[in-house]
């Protein structure tokens, strides 16, 4: 019985002295795992440049609240959103034919156009749903301030003439075109036109 006893006390003292190899080196494994991790964060490069096509703005609950994106359609765009529906949309491109900056509606359409083409023209305008103004100078010395309908049909303008020759002054309405004309010879001329072009009245 005594042996039996010692026996199973010299087992108990083994297996004690396994556990206790065991957790050191379990212990030892995981401390080498921290730094070899730690040592890894430490090694990583953080990137200059980040390349995406496009970057969203989320609030609280995951929603987009503003977007910034590039396509080959409308160029760079940027957009802030309401809860349901974009309130205030940028879109600035280049190409070719030239650049342009534009702030739109909701809908789509131009509120505010800034643009300037290859060919030295530069035009900027002021839009809503009834009335656009806009000023366009070119490369011919020619500028013009000009009022539209939401049909595209003017309503009023000042211009100069052809490489700056000239002042233009027109109103329309109802289908009539009231125009002051004055040259830089001091030749100035009042007249009026109906819808087909022909002379209503003209001074002098």
């Amino acid at each position: 019985m005594e042996e039996r006893v010692r026996e199973l006390e010299e087992r108990l003292a083994t297996m004690e002295r396994r556990l206790g190899w065991w957790r050191g080196g379990g212990l030892a494994v995981l401390a080498l795992a921290v730094a070899v991790g730690a040592w890894s964060c430490g090694q990583v490069r953080r990137p200059d440049i980040i390349r995406a096509k496009s970057f969203e703005l989320l609030d609280e609950r995951g929603d987009i609240r503003g977007r910034w994106v590039w396509t080959a359609e409308t160029g760079a765009s940027f957009a802030l959103y309401s809860a349901t529906e974009p309130a205030i949309m940028m879109h600035s491109k280049t190409s070719e034919s030239g650049a342009f900056i534009s702030i739109s509606h909701p809908n789509g359409d131009d509120a505010v156009w800034l643009g300037s083409l290859s060919q030295g023209n530069a035009s900027f305008s002021l839009s809503n749903s009834a009335t656009n103004i806009g000023l366009r100078v070119d490369n011919t010395s020619i500028a013009e301030f000009a009022m539209y309908r939401d049909d595209a049909e003017l309503v009023a303008s000042v211009g100069t003439g052809e490489s700056g020759t000239a002042v233009d002054l027109a109103l329309k309405a109802q289908g009539t075109e009231t125009r002051l004309h004055s040259s830089l010879k001091n030749q100035a001329v009042i007249f009026g036109k109906d819808t087909v072009g022909k002379t209503l009245f003209q001074l002098p």
